[in-house]
């Protein structure tokens, strides 16, 4: 796998976008990758050093906007803006991190979808 600017990729168990790296190749030992990424789910930014062997999972990731429609019981139903679906989401499946009692009728929100290739 090529490591590019906007390629989604799994690591330490966690979904990172990488938004800038480098080929490092020091005069002494192995070349390595510095790279930046963004957490997918928190948004936080760290930067990493891999080594030009190490092998790197690539996640195809795709994501729309949907408008929260309301909750029943324990499922959140969602609508796509530009193709009307509906889609249900249950509460369990929602990131910790999304405080889901400030979701407000009729918000927009971007859904993220892990795709097989």
């Amino acid at each position: 796998m090529k490591i590019r600017k906007g390629l989604y990729i799994q690591w330490n168990k966690e979904i990172f976008k990488i938004i800038d790296f480098l080929h490092v190749k020091p005069g002494k030992g192995y070349a390595f990758i510095r790279t930046k990424l963004k957490n997918l789910v928190t948004g936080h930014v760290l930067e990493n050093k891999f080594s030009s062997k190490h092998k790197l999972k690539e996640v195809n990731i795709e994501f729309h906007s949907y408008r929260y429609l309301y909750k029943k019981r324990d499922i959140f139903y969602f609508m796509n803006d530009n193709t009307y679906d509906k889609i249900q989401i249950e509460e369990r499946l929602i990131i910790n991190n999304i405080n889901i009692e400030f979701l407000k009728k009729g918000m927009k929100i971007p859904i993220f979808f892990s795709c097989k290739k």
